[in-house]
């Protein structure tokens, strides 16, 4: 299931998120990476759009995901174990995709700065 993803892995790129985001594509998310294996949270202050979130942990094996609509940030999902990675995909993302708990998150490439700079212009 390809996807292209921007990166989040610095602390101002994971708490811009995908805020203010009008659209995604059907296949475009975001990837955050944080610094060490840990229980996530992620919420959805200024985002627009509905979202799936999916946790990895540090095997990028997938421990869970959420279905998040657009509120005011208050409401938190967790991952359900310590994890490394979060992606956000288009809601419905990872179920038209079959894609379920225990699955691995293959990444084509490194990130690169041209990837973030995607995400960046929004």
């Amino acid at each position: 299931m390809p996807a292209f993803v921007g990166v989040a892995d610095d602390q101002e790129s994971r708490l811009r998120g995908l805020s203010f985001r009008k659209k995604l594509g059907v296949n475009e998310g975001l990837l955050f990476i944080f610094p060490q294996e840990k229980i996530l949270h992620i919420w959805m202050l200024n985002v627009e759009i509905p979202l799936d979130v999916a946790f990895f942990d540090q095997d990028r094996k997938l421990i869970n995901i959420h279905s998040m609509e657009p509120d005011d940030g208050e409401k938190s999902y967790p991952s359900a174990k310590p994890a490394l990675y979060a992606l956000e995909m288009p809601q419905g993302w990872f179920s038209r995709n079959h894609l379920t708990t225990g699955a691995t998150l293959h990444l084509s490439r490194p990130p690169s700065a041209q990837t973030r700079r995607f995400f960046s212009q929004y």
